[in-house]
């Protein structure tokens, strides 16, 4: 086993395939989404607005 921080991993087996809860809806056949057209603007490099509304702190 390879330890992977405090989480010890074995390598030799493999792994199970599961269906995720927040799965992305655009994978599944029964569902539709409408295309949609997003705006951003850049300044030097940096996006700083999405749709017109700007961003109050870089970060979050």
């Amino acid at each position: 086993m390879k330890a992977l921080g405090t989480l010890a991993v074995p390598l030799n087996k493999g792994t199970a395939v599961v269906e995720l809860i927040m799965d992305t809806a655009f994978r599944r056949a029964d569902v539709k989404l409408k295309p949609e057209n997003v705006a951003v603007r850049f300044e030097q490099g940096v996006p700083v607005a999405l749709n017109g509304e700007g961003f109050a702190d870089a970060v979050a």
